[in-house]
């Protein structure tokens, strides 16, 4: 979040990221230290608007204990052999979800994970195949799947079969769920983009080396 910068919703003050949103116009932290842009009462609503645990996750690692704030995200295991998400380091990124049933199809197998998650206000999850995937042979039918936040259903996947692939076994472990930012957006309709160096300039324009 560093040196990000957010318009806020309600002022068109600039709101700098830097250990929390700075109005550019009056140098206040705006949601660590819940003090509102001059020009409203509601600051902008984004990151970490309106949820305890989201602020919580914000903020830098406790000096005394020198452990990172969690956010929490509430998990339902739907049954009696579901296993909860399993964090491989203290530095993983994703969280490694495990087949706890599976369903074959023709070209295809439909791995189900037991598990339905609840994800924070202003947050989304996604699926993502485990390094492992190149080990199997299977193509994960939509490469990354987004999770809404609106949705709690159980958490699936669906791998395309190939010839030679080895399918994952139950209980093996077969994505990774991560969680991510999801900013307010409001398109804005204009008749020119600001120019850039690249331009239109789409695939391979950069060169190959």
């Amino acid at each position: 979040m560093r040196n990000t910068e957010f318009i806020c919703g309600n002022c068109v003050y600039k709101l700098k990221a830097d250990r929390g949103y700075v109005c550019e116009k009056t140098g206040m932290h705006t949601y660590w230290n819940k003090r509102e842009c001059p020009d409203h009462v509601e600051t902008a609503k984004s990151y970490w608007a309106d949820q305890k645990d989201v602020h919580e996750a914000g903020k830098p690692d406790n000096p005394k204990t020198n452990e990172r704030r969690k956010m929490k995200v509430k998990i339902k295991l739907l049954t009696e052999t579901a296993k909860m998400p399993y964090h491989g380091t203290s530095e993983s990124a994703g969280w490694d979800l495990y087949a706890d049933r599976v369903v074959e199809e023709e070209d295809r197998y439909v791995y189900y994970t037991g598990v339905a998650v609840e994800i924070p206000k202003h947050f989304c999850g996604l699926i993502l195949p485990r390094s492992s995937v190149v080990k199997t042979g299977l193509i994960m039918g939509n490469s990354i799947g987004l999770i809404d936040r609106d949705y709690i259903g159980e958490l699936s996947c669906v791998f395309y079969k190939r010839q030679g692939a080895t399918p994952y076994k139950i209980g093996e472990r077969i994505a990774q769920f991560f969680v991510s930012p999801v900013p307010d957006i409001e398109f804005v309709q204009v008749d020119e983009l600001t120019p850039t160096s690249r331009g239109s300039g789409g695939y391979g324009s950069t060169g190959l080396l």
